[in-house]
């Protein structure tokens, strides 16, 4: 899209060989990306999971962002060069394959999740957040956690029957996982300056 992205529910899952798989793009970069419900994802085996020319506002929604290749290409990236950021108030965030450096805190990182396998990330009070597999590779092996800025839980494991399937199947609400085991976090700082 050329203007602002506002998306504030639903399920929206987007893949990409080679592109940025959801793009907030065009030369304006005062418009801008909010996330303010829903399920969504972004995925790209070639470029940007989730890519804007303006800021990206966490503000409530579930977000899942991939990115396999690399860098210079990240999972979620704002428009640092325009001093633009990706900025996180509430809601959840998955990330595999990098952040851009931007505006953010609360964010926990690991590199020890299993590639093509499930995950489940909890909130502090033990609810399921979000249950999703892993990509089968990544050139940046870290993955971000986020979760209303609060100490999350991530557990990896099989999947078991049940529990409500989106993503095309990559993503699950209340689904359960066995042979499970927690994954360590640690705090993660964003580069805290703008390219």
């Amino acid at each position: 899209a050329k203007g602002a992205i506002n998306i504030t529910g639903g399920e929206l899952y987007a893949f990409s060989a080679s592109e940025d798989a959801i793009n907030r793009g065009g030369s304006d970069t005062s418009k801008d990306f909010v996330l303010s419900g829903g399920y969504v994802c972004g995925w790209s085996n070639g470029n940007d999971g989730i890519d804007s020319n303006g800021n990206i506002y966490l503000k409530g929604a579930t977000v899942y962002a991939v990115c396999t290749k690399g860098s210079p290409e990240v999972a979620v990236d704002a428009n640092s060069e325009a001093r633009k950021a990706l900025y996180l108030q509430s809601g959840t965030l998955v990330s595999i394959g990098g952040l851009e450096n931007g505006s953010y805190t609360g964010c926990y990182s690991t590199t020890a999740w299993n590639k093509n396998g499930w995950h489940t990330l909890y909130g502090p009070d033990g609810s399921a957040l979000l249950t999703f597999k892993a990509p089968a590779s990544s050139s940046n092996g870290t993955m971000v956690v986020y979760a209303d800025g609060k100490q999350p839980t991530l557990q990896k494991g099989t999947l078991e029957d049940g529990g409500t399937p989106f993503w095309s199947g990559y993503g699950y609400a209340d689904a359960n996982l066995s042979d499970s085991s927690e994954i360590p976090l640690s705090s993660y700082k964003s580069g805290g300056t703008f390219r």
